[in-house]
Order: C-alpha cells, then structure tokens, then sequence
C-alpha cells in the first residue's frame, strides 16, 4: 500500500508539473536544433574568399543577388592583407554588391575573389576584372601591382558585378538558405520570429479557446497583402511640394498609397476580428494548470521576492549602463573624425549642446531632450547612461506585468534585446522600446481598483521619461491606450461617467502636468517657437526626406523582414482584438497587449513608410512574438511545449551571437565603475571637456583646416570675421570657434519657414564670408539650390569669389557696385537645373490672378497640348548676361499646363533684380511646347 501510494502520489505530482516538464523539454531541444544546424553547416557550405586589403574601415559586407538579402559580413583588419571566408553560400551568385568598409578615404585593394566548397576552389576572378567592375562612392586607380585599387570617397563605398557564378551545392535552395541564415545573430533571430510564431500558432489551433488564431492571423496578413498591394499598384498621387520639396516628389512619388493600404489593412484587421468574434460568442475558455492555490504566508513571500527581483533587474541596468567614464573620456581626447553627412551633422549638435546651446533656441535638433548626453562630461555622460538604463528598464517592468509578473521571462526578454540592440538586430531599439513599454504598461493597470497602484507610477514615468526624451514616442503610443480605454468603455456598458472621468484622472493628470511644466521650461528658454515649428511640422520635415518604402513589392516577398514588419501587426491586432471581444466583462491581458503591440506597430511603420527603417521596426514583431508566447493565460500542454521550444532557439541564438561574456563583464564592472567615480580624482574630466573639439581632432579635414586659416589671415581682428557655410561644411564653424545658424545644413532647413531662419540670421550679421563646396550641390539624387532657393539666391547675389582653397570655394561679401557673379555660380552650379516632377506637382494652379495688394510671384506656365512627350525630360532655354541656362522636368500625359516658380530660379530671380534681365529661348522649345509667363497671387507661405 505505501509502495502504491508513492507512486501514485509521484504519478500526481508529475501531472501537476507537467507544463514545466514540457517547457523545460523542448526549451532543451529547441535550443539544441538551433545550436547544432548552424555548425554543422558550417562545415559544410561554400566559402566566398575575398583576397583584400584596406587601409582603414570595420566592417565588411558582401550582398549576394538582392540588396533586402542579409549580407554575408566580416570584420576587417586595416592595414593588412587578408583572406577574408565568408560563409553561408546557397544561391548560385547572379550578382554581387560588396561593401569594403565605412571610411572616406580608404585605400581599397583587391587581390581576388574566388569560390571554395568542400571539393576545393572554383570560380576564381582576377584583380583585372574587379578593377572594371561597376562602382558607387569610389574613385578607380586601376591595377596597381597585383590588386585592383580603389578609393572610397564617401562613408558608403560600394562595387558591383554580375559574376554568374554556379556553385555545386547539392541541398534543396530553400531549406539551405533557411539552414543559412541561422548562421548570423540577425537572420538567425529573424527564423526564430518567424518560425515561433508559425509553431505557436499551430499549438493554438489545438486549444478550443484559441482555435480561430491561425485562421485570424492568416486572414489578416491575406488582407493585409491585398490591401497593400492593391494600393501599391493603382494609387499613384504625387507629394504635394507648396512649402517644402524632397526626393519622393522630384521622382513623382508619395509615400500616400503606401499609408492608405497600412490604413486600410488595419481596418480590415479590425473587421475580421469583429466578424470571428460574433461568430464565436461563447466566452473565452480558461485553461489552469492543475495545482493546489499558495497558501496566504507563501503567496505574501511569493510576491516579496518578485518585488525584489524587480528591484535587482532595475538595478543590474542601472549598473549596465553606467558610463565607461575612462574610456569615454579616452575617446574625446583621442578619436578622428572623418567626413561624412551624418557624422558632421551629429558633429555639429554634440557642439552646440557642449558648449551650452538649446535645442529649438540656438539650433536645429530632432532629438529633444537627448542633446543632455552631448553635455560636458560627467552630466551628458550621466544622461546617456540614465536614457539607456530608463528605457530597458521600462520594458522589462512591461513585459513582467504582461506575461503575469514572469520575471524569468522578463529578464531574458529584457537580454535578449539588450544583445541584439548592440548586435544591430533591433537596431535603435531603446526609442521604440518606450512606445510599446507605454502601450503595454498601461494594461497592468487594473482599472476595477479605484486607488492608485504600481502601475501608475510606472506609467507616469514612462509617460514623462518620453516627452523628456522623445516626445514622438508617446504620440506613437497614444492610439494604443485610446484603444484600451474605448474597449473597456464599449465592453463595460452601461457607462459609469464618473468612474471614467477618475480613472482618466488617475491615469493622466500626472503626464499632463509633465507636459505642462515641460512647456512652460521650454517657453521660459525662447524656444516655443521653434518647439512649435518642428512638432507641427512633422509632416514638412518627412515630406522633405521621403524616401518611399515599396510596400507593394515587399508585401511580395514573404520570408523577408520587409514583409514581417508589415504585415504582423495586423496579425497581432486580428487576434488580440478576437480576444478581448471574447472575453467581455472579463479581462484578456493576452488580448490587450496584442493590440496595442500591433497598434503601435502600426504607428512605427508610419516612419519605415517615410524613410525605409527595417531593423529598426524589428523590435515590434520580436517583442509581438514574447509576449503572445508569455502572456498570462491558461494554456494546454502542447502550447506550452511550443513556447519552450521558441524560447530555448531564442537562447541558443543570443548565446550564439558571441556577445553575452562582453555584456557579462560590463554587467559585473558596474559597481567597480561607480566606486571609481566617486573615489577616482584622476578621471581627467577638464582636459577631455576643454580638448572634445580641439582643432586635432579635425586633422582630414583638410580643406576645411586651411580655409579656417585664412579666413583668421584675413580677419581685421583676432577674432575670426564671421563666415557662413552655404554646403554643409560645418567643422569649419567649429575650426573657427563661432556658433553657426539655427540651421548649419541644407536638408533639415527644406522647408520654406525653416529656410526663411536661415535668411534672417544671413541678413542680421551680414557674413563677411562664404564657403560653398561644389562636390555637394547634389543631395538625395537632386540638386541642392532646389530644395533651398532663398538660402541661396541670397547668397548668389551678395557674394563673390575670393579664393579655391583645395576643392572650397572661399567667397566674400559682394561691393554695391560689383556685378553679381553669373559666371562663376553657373560654372559651379550647373547651366541646368532638373526639376524633375515638381512642376506638375506645383500649387500654382489653385492660386488667384495677381491683384495691386496681393504678395505676387512670377510662374512660367508650360503648356503641352497632347501626350506626345509623355515621361519625357524637356528642357525649357533661357538666356541671361549673356549666357545660356536651362531648366528641365519630366512631361506625363494629362498633367499639363505645368508650372515653374521663376521667383526660386536663381539665374531668373537674382540676375533680373540686378539688371541682368533674363528671358525664355522660345525659338527653341520643344515641339508642341507654349509658355507664358504669368503673376500669381502665392503670397510668402508657397515655395513652388
């Protein structure tokens, strides 16, 4: 009987534990499958031999067949020639784009490139032929010795070819690639996604409660293509250009189509969710795991060592993050910087914050409160640290609510995209963490329990953090937390008024008196115009820095991360909506999150539609994936086997990534950094903020070095005479100690209002100076004068050339009797300017006849009468001090009459104010062509 008994009470407690013993299980062999293909693979795939040498760079990536491909990458070793093995071949290579290296100036040499698989080298190609192949950003020498030698001339070097080349692999093309891509930390994350949602999913689909989420999630990502695709392919407006021009209208682009397929896709989501729903009304089934309840004793010291485990992970981020403050300061005595648009810019801003500027008051700056981290040392270092700590300790604080106060989980998911954030797998992730941690923060809220709870405190920091840091964040947000709150409104009828109006009150009278307060800072400060500008003018600024993600082709490429990101919010919303519906009255914590996960996703794609930011948008479908396998909620075995499966991969893969002794030994330095701080005199604080811009820094800056030294030679005074940077080439303010405009570069000043700032500053201090770079009068594939024509009529007609220093041009301010100098500008600017689509996109066409009192412009309106130039390029001569200029766009049938605002022409605008009367070559206009000058009531507020 004892013996009996014993079994029978092992028998029990075996069944008790069943959930754990599956998880653990296929936590084991998930991780074992994901450990073990890649290696042995490995052993086994073609290699892609680079025979190189390059003088500077660290990172080297070679793309095989299409860019959206994951390239095969490694590290490179300046200085050295070196056998560089790729891995991972499995497509027969039809082309190539290989990327040697992130340095202006780089010395690039190839020796050769062959193929190797197990049966020894094929396809071999010499250093003759790479010498001949297609190139971008880098300027050929030839073959030189043995090697092919290039040089890059921007950050992004990059060569081309289309080799051909067959390998001899014998393994189906899919299931290698597949195999392939487990190889590296982001393609390898990217399968586990894709495949654990595939797997949980299948699990679902065995649980009554959860039947219809396959269905759902392929209704939705069915829906999601259609809608996309359809209108992709059939809707075809163009960026409207009235106060601000970019590349998306130059081209005849808008990212509209791509917004009202997203907008679309999200209704119909939505929709299907409703009509699953009411074909289910039953009430969701809960599952419980058999077990007894904790006793009250052992529930009260359950929920204490959760508290402190909470605790322990806030702080481990805290001391993750806590500056490297030696290294750091290392850097700012030591680093070089090299020419690049980013880095001059990013350049720039650190200075003005160094050296006491405000965002919004003495420049132009799209990260608000992140200008604290570029602070003198040790407060921006502090910042820095603080923002990073901040944000991954609100996700966690998220996921642990979520997924029912799983500190297990939390801290792995928490790892997880600490790793990958620093691995580029969710790159730039610490921004949109705070987005979705708002979103999923506000659900652990319990809005049945009318006092204030954890909860709320962690949502008002939240809140608060992001608009300090980034307010966007909590605009992305905010369409998720309206949606919580409306559900529970429509769920809980009838509608207790007041009882809402408290629990509003509750939840946001604290971020409301953030806002408040924050604003009132900002005003105090004189920024709230400029504040203004940039939040209102979100729109402005995105349209000038379109470039249009082809969401009608990606939705074409499932197994793609530009497929994923699109359509699995839509999947998370279908199904947690169905769920939430479901349950009623009740709660569905799974639900909820879903939704707003998939809701916020949404907002994210709204950036990715503007400008493409895959990896960045990775986060969403990543954390999508943790939390629908970790949510609280009753499950069945099997769904719980699935969920350690997709968690003991995710496991095998961030250990595979090679980076976690590194964060280890950052984690465990973090008391010995703050013990350092506080008793380490020797931290050279004042030197590495006195030298952070001294002028060695500087040093291949070449150009930039000698025309800061002549500008002090010409100077009446010790003082440098003040200069303005017409090209972006704003070390030389630093060089010369001054504090640049509000705006120191030409794209983020593209719209009119913004244009108009810069004007006033030029007319203020009247520069004695200008430096104009020709090698950068074209930017996002169109000419720079376009985008901001008042900045530069006005610096046409008030300077002249004084001196060419290297490839500079250093001008002075032009005498009254001098003549504006039409030559030299159409020599560096062109004779021809390409407006490419803008002229039929212009406004003028909806403004009024000039009247006596209205603010006039000049339009030259083009007149084609059939479509016998349709898609062509047309040239429109003119004619003025004697020389011959042109202005060219793109014909489409049914567009005409087109129009040209002659008043943003510099060659028309300028030379006509100073008697250089400018006229249109109407003998030689295209065939079928009229034009007629006309005066149009646009007022200041239009550009074209």
């Amino acid at each position: 009987m004892r013996s009996d008994f014993t079994v029978a009470k092992m028998l029990q407690s075996l069944r008790q534990k069943r959930h754990w013993i599956a998880c653990i299980l296929s936590a084991v062999a998930g991780f074992l499958i994901f450990d073990f293909v890649p290696g042995y693979f490995n052993q086994n795939s073609t290699v892609l031999v680079l025979d190189m040498k390059v003088s500077s760079g660290t990172r080297l990536e070679v793309y095989v067949n299409h860019d959206f491909n994951e390239p095969l990458s490694g590290k490179l070793v300046p200085g050295q020639r070196k056998q560089y093995r790729l891995k991972g071949l499995v497509d027969d290579i039809r082309s190539l784009r290989i990327d040697p290296g992130e340095s202006p100036g780089a010395g690039i040499d190839f020796f050769g490139i062959w193929a190797e698989d197990k049966n020894g080298t094929f396809a071999h190609i010499p250093a003759a032929a790479i010498a001949n192949w297609a190139s971008a950003n880098v300027t050929h020498r030839g073959v030189i010795g043995d090697a092919a030698r290039f040089v890059a001339s921007t950050n992004d070097p990059m060569l081309f070819a289309e080799p051909n080349i067959k390998l001899r692999n014998e393994s189906p093309a899919l299931i290698a690639r597949i195999v392939n891509m487990l190889a590296w930390p982001r393609s390898a994350t990217f399968v586990v996604i894709v495949l654990g949602f595939l797997v949980l999913l299948s699990a679902a689909a065995l649980n009554p409660a959860r039947v219809a989420h396959p269905i759902i999630a392929t209704v939705c990502v069915g829906l999601s293509v259609l809608s996309i695709y359809g209108f992709g392919t059939l809707y075809h407006p163009l960026a409207p250009i009235d106060t601000v021009v970019g590349r998306a209208g130059f081209h005849g682009l808008s990212t509209a189509p791509a917004s009202l397929g997203v907008l679309c896709a999200v209704i119909l989501s939505v929709l299907a969710a409703i009509g699953f729903a009411y074909l289910h009304k039953a009430q969701a089934t809960q599952t419980k795991e058999p077990g007894a309840e904790r006793p009250a004793d052992r529930e009260a010291i359950w929920k204490t060592a959760n508290q402190l485990a909470v605790l322990v992970v806030v702080l481990a981020c805290i001391l993750f993050f806590f500056p490297q403050f030696d290294e750091n300061l290392q850097h700012w005595l030591t680093y070089r910087t090299a020419p690049n648009w980013d880095g001059n810019n990013v350049l720039i801003w650190n200075y003005m914050s160094h050296t006491g500027g405000l965002p919004f008051r003495d420049f132009w700056y799209p990260y608000s409160g992140q200008y604290t981290f570029s602070k003198p040392a040790p407060f921006g270092m502090f910042m820095g640290g603080a923002y990073q700590a901040g944000a991954f300790s609100l996700a966690f604080y998220a996921v642990y609510r979520v997924t029912g106060r799983n500190i297990v989980t939390a801290a792995f998911a928490v790892i997880a995209l600490i790793v990958g954030g620093t691995l580029a797998v969710y790159w730039g992730n610490v921004r949109y963490l705070q987005a979705l941690s708002i979103g999923l923060i506000y659900l652990a809220i319990n809005r049945d329990a009318e006092r204030l709870q954890p909860a709320h405190y962690w949502f008002w920091f939240a809140c608060c953090f992001s608009l300090y840091f980034e307010p966007a964040q909590v605009i992305y947000a905010a369409p998720a937390v309206l949606a919580k709150i409306v559900l529970d409104v429509f769920l809980d009828r009838p509608v207790d008024g007041g009882s809402l109006v408290r629990r509003l009150a509750r939840d946001f009278t604290v971020p409301a008196l953030f806002l408040v307060g924050h604003l009132g800072f900002v005003a105090a400060n004189d920024q709230i115009s400029n504040f203004a500008d940039f939040y209102f003018g979100l729109g402005d600024q995105s349209a000038s820095g379109a470039q249009p993600a082809n969401l009608a082709l990606d939705v074409t490429r499932p197994f793609t991360v530009q497929f994923l990101i699109v359509v699995t919010p839509m999947a998370m919303i279908g199904i947690g909506l169905y769920d939430r519906l479901r349950a009623g009255r009740g709660s569905s914590l799974a639900g909820d999150s879903l939704v707003v996960l998939g809701l916020v996703g949404v907002m994210i794609l709204q950036k990715h539609l503007i400008r493409p930011i895959d990896w960045q948008v990775f986060v969403v479908p990543a954390l999508g994936l943790f939390v629908y396998a970790a949510a609280k909620r009753g499950r069945t075995v099997i769904e719980t086997a699935a969920a350690g499966g997709v968690l003991g991969a995710y496991v095998a893969v961030v250990l595979m990534s090679g980076a976690l002794p590194g964060h280890w030994q950052k984690l465990v330095g973090g008391p010995e950094r703050v013990w350092n701080y506080l008793l380490d005199d020797s931290l050279p604080f004042d030197e590495a903020n006195a030298m952070r811009f001294a002028p060695a820094h500087f040093a291949r800056f070449k150009d930039e070095i000698a025309v800061a030294d002549r500008i002090r030679s010409l100077s009446p005074s010790e003082k440098p005479a003040r200069t303005f940077m017409l090209t972006d080439n704003q070390v030389i303010y630093i060089l010369l100690g001054h504090k640049p405009p509000y705006h120191s570069n030409i794209y983020n000043s593209s719209p009119l209002y913004e244009q108009r700032k810069v004007l006033a500053w030029l007319k203020d201090y009247k520069p004695q100076f200008a430096v104009v770079d020709p090698k950068k009068l074209m930017f996002d594939t169109f000419q720079v004068m376009i985008r901001t024509p008042l900045t530069f009529n006005h610096v046409i007609e008030h300077y002249v050339p004084l001196e060419t220093i290297g490839v500079l041009e250093l001008m002075r301010r032009r005498k009254p009797d001098e003549p504006v100098a039409a030559a030299f500008w159409r020599d560096k600017l062109g004779s021809s300017i390409a407006f490419g689509h803008f002229p039929r996109a212009s406004t003028a066409d909806r403004l009024s006849q000039c009247t006596h009192d209205a603010v006039c412009q000049n339009f030259l309106k083009i007149s084609i009468p059939d479509s016998r130039h349709d898609r062509q390029k047309l040239t429109i001569p003119f004619k003025a001090s004697g020389l011959d200029f042109a202005a060219t766009f793109i014909a489409v049938s049914g567009s005409s009459p087109y129009f040209l605002s002659l008043d943003r022409v510099w060659f028309w605008d300028v030379l006509n104010r100073n008697g250089s009367a400018a006229q249109i070559g109407t003998e030689k206009l295209p065939t079928g062509v009229k034009v007629e000058i006309v005066r149009l009531a646009a007022g200041t507020d239009i550009l074209y």
